[in-house]
């Protein structure tokens, strides 16, 4: 309930290119004990309590955040150490390799025009992207995505799969604006990405034939990287 008083004060301070990370009340609780502790793992011997007394002048803030002690002090911390470079790239590459190697979830679903998805296919290589609608990098990325897509156009071996946590509505209006070739599905409640346990965007994975996760980045897309890893497994 504090960081849910004072929420409007730490997404000044604190939002990046992703999501608040242990945002209270999350729909993903499954996900919350999976990414608490990672985080915390992460966090053991790093304090970033100068980091944030310094970042603001906001009284009513420091009071709140010197009352603060466990899990709650420890995401104000962590979004403050996600401002230095070194460090969210050193989390991204943490949390990447818990999604390497594994089976990829099965999608049942449907895209925007009511026709059925199924994936992973066994023989398909599925490229998977996931963003929402107000986030500005999952937007600059969309045209490189659709380059990618292009290279691979006329080969059925290899399926192009975006998930959206935004409403079919919103994703709609967005597309007026923002072409994305990728074949898309809204999923808004997080049914998907609650099984996936990812709530970072955007988020690229691809996915071998055999339905084992064999690429994860967080962050604007390396289009070059993953043709590369594409052309890898199609061999």
């Amino acid at each position: 309930m504090i960081l849910k008083t004072y929420k409007p004060i730490l997404l000044t301070l604190f939002v990046f290119a992703g999501t608040w990370v242990m945002a209270q009340n999350d729909p993903m609780d499954d996900c919350t004990a999976f990414r608490l502790q990672l985080v915390r793992g992460f966090m053991k011997g790093k304090s970033a309590d100068s980091i944030v007394l310094a970042s603001t002048t906001n009284e009513k803030f420091l009071k709140f955040y010197r009352e603060l002690e466990g899990d709650s002090k420890l995401s104000i911390d962590f979004n403050a150490l996600m401002g230095i470079d070194s460090l969210k790239v050193a989390y991204k590459n943490l949390l990447r390799d818990q999604y390497l190697g594994k089976p990829f979830v099965e999608i049942k679903a449907k895209n925007l025009n009511g026709e059925k998805i199924l994936a992973p296919q066994a023989g398909t290589i599925t490229v998977l992207n996931t963003w929402f609608t107000r986030c500005k990098p999952c937007l600059e990325e969309m045209p490189a995505l659709n380059q990618l897509l292009g290279r691979y156009e006329k080969d059925t071996s290899v399926k192009f799969i975006s998930i959206a946590r935004s409403s079919k509505e919103d994703v709609a209006l967005l597309l007026n604006k923002h072409k994305f070739s990728y074949e898309i599905i809204a999923d808004e409640k997080w049914k998907i990405l609650s099984e996936l346990c990812l709530r970072d965007y955007p988020a690229n994975i691809i996915v071998d034939s055999a339905g084992i996760i064999r690429y994860f980045h967080l962050g604007i897309a390396d289009i070059d990287e993953m043709e590369g890893v594409i052309n890898q497994l199609k061999q």
